[in-house]
């Protein structure tokens, strides 16, 4: 099962790379920059944690998405040795509008061989097991 779960969630990562090309972004710069947009001004640390992405390669996803204007650093408000990551009005713009059907695209490339009840049947198992706690 790992390894149905592994294949399918690589497939999703090319699906994603394809679809945020035009960007110019890689489908890991995409996703911290949604992660951002939707999290709102917050902690590298958080971003990382939501996301699964350790902070080496968090840091050098950032500094690419600050490059390019999409990501700023801010000083945190109670911490001066901490920073926040928000998104710039590029950024918003980029995920919110440019971007906006990008969850719908990468969902029916993803599932288009799948008929609507299958569809309906795989996110409720993946929310099971997504969302499982120790009881």
């Amino acid at each position: 099962m790992g390894i149905l779960l592994h294949r399918a969630h690589r497939r999703l990562d090319a699906i994603a790379s394809e679809l945020v090309a035009s960007s110019g972004l890689t489908a890991r710069q995409f996703q911290v920059l949604v992660g951002v947009v939707f999290q709102g001004p917050c902690s590298q640390h958080l971003i990382g944690d939501k996301l699964g992405i350790d902070g080496a390669t968090l840091t050098g996803v950032v500094n690419r998405l600050e490059q390019r204007g999409l990501l700023k650093r801010l000083q945190h408000p109670t911490d001066r040795r901490a920073r926040h990551l928000a998104a710039t009005s590029a950024g918003q713009r980029l995920v919110l509008e440019e971007q906006a059907d990008f969850p719908a695209r990468a969902d029916a490339q993803l599932l288009r061989q799948l008929t609507e009840d299958e569809r309906e049947d795989l996110r409720r198992l993946l929310g099971k097991i997504a969302f499982h706690t120790a009881d």
